[in-house]
């Protein structure tokens, strides 16, 4: 997978769409991505770029338990649900942002 496809479908997953329309600002998707810790990084990486099961990525982060993996999954969808990230990942609210002059 691609990084582009694998930013849309970041976007998708924390904008609950099915398409993106165009609306993906890929840069912003894989910064914001940069910007979370390392384990939550890879986590989130190996479950929706490389499909891997929770078992596989709980191995690969440490051996931990599969629900755990789970968990550090889930706290990465959570932090790119903010506000401030949700703005950084989106195209046309970096256009309102710049036609607003913020």
């Amino acid at each position: 997978m691609t990084d582009k496809e694998y930013a849309i479908r970041i976007y998708c997953l924390v904008f609950h769409v099915e398409d993106d329309n165009g609306d993906t600002d890929i840069d912003g998707v894989l910064d914001i991505i940069a910007s979370l810790p390392e384990r939550e990084r890879i986590a989130l990486e190996s479950r929706y770029r490389y499909d891997k099961k929770y078992r596989e990525i709980a191995i690969e982060i440490g051996g931990l338990h599969p629900s755990y993996a789970r968990h550090i999954v889930e706290k990465a969808r959570v932090k790119l649900r903010h506000t401030i990230r949700r703005r950084k990942m989106s195209a046309s609210s970096m256009e309102c942002i710049r036609v607003n002059g913020a």
